[in-house]
């Protein structure tokens, strides 16, 4: 018996998301149910719920793709569903299994994190659940759809936050320096983008790949008296990896802060 799957919330994440289950197979768009206020081209094809309640009143799975901010006890009230045995895959920062376990009584819950290269189905999401696997298969295929999903205990959701679903815009900036560095000084900003972004993806497939640490891979690149030394010194005297850390810290604060809400 083929089941429905529904989306709430439609933007870069559930658009992306989206993306994953159609183009992997596991949904056609008769088997999508999607709620959007304004009609939308881009939605051709897809059944239209009339409203989010009746979306998830019809739907066997359901993404909760909305901002944390909105997904308060007012509005799961307004839905007014009854989702026992349905699953709910939240992919909203810092709202926990139990806060999610109260909204969705009854319902198969996994708390999720993707991060935005899930756009191109490059996405590393972690996931927490409290149910057995093997009931939610088709949940982690889901999250599979667009990336690869790794399992963590909930305690560490919010600790790694700054490495999955905020990385990108940090790894972005760092990017944005070199490049902004290099046309500032007359040279063709794409071609930097390119050689920059290229650089970047070779050596995290090698850290990736290699089984040295981290700290001897960055030794192979340091000559004594090279360039790469005087560039890493200067990091240092600026204290890079305390402002990394200070960066890590703000942000899963803020998760846990999004949590309370």
């Amino acid at each position: 018996m083929s089941q429905t799957i529904g989306f709430l919330g439609t933007g870069k994440m559930g658009g992306a998301v989206l993306n994953g289950v159609l183009s992997s197979g596991l949904f056609s768009k008769d088997e999508i149910l999607l709620y959007s206020p304004s009609a939308s081209a881009k939605f051709d094809g897809f059944n239209i719920a009339k409203s989010e309640r009746e979306l998830c009143q019809n739907s066997d799975i359901i993404i909760i793709a909305i901002k944390p901010q909105i997904c308060t006890d007012e509005f799961i009230s307004n839905l007014n569903t009854n989702f026992k045995d349905k699953i709910i895959i939240s992919v909203m920062a810092g709202k926990d299994l139990a806060t999610l376990k109260r909204y969705f009584s009854g319902a198969k819950i996994i708390r999720s994190m993707p991060n935005t290269p899930a756009m191109i189905g490059r996405s590393t999401t972690t996931f927490c659940t409290h149910e057995n696997l093997s009931d939610i298969k088709i949940a982690i295929d889901i999250l599979n759809s667009f990336g690869t999903a790794i399992q963590i205990d909930e305690k560490d959701m919010d600790l790694t936050l700054p490495l999955n679903g905020s990385m990108p815009a940090f790894i972005f900036l760092f990017a944005k320096g070199f490049i902004d560095y290099a046309n500032k000084r007359g040279f063709d900003s794409q071609t930097a983008r390119e050689i920059t972004a290229s650089s970047i993806i070779g050596a995290m497939e090698l850290l990736l790949k290699s089984e040295q640490n981290i700290d001897t891979l960055i030794d192979q690149v340091c000559s004594k008296g090279g360039t790469t030394l005087a560039g890493i010194e200067a990091l240092n005297k600026d204290e890079f990896l305390q402002a990394i850390a200070e960066c890590a810290t703000a942000c899963t604060n803020r998760s846990i802060e999004l949590n309370k809400k």
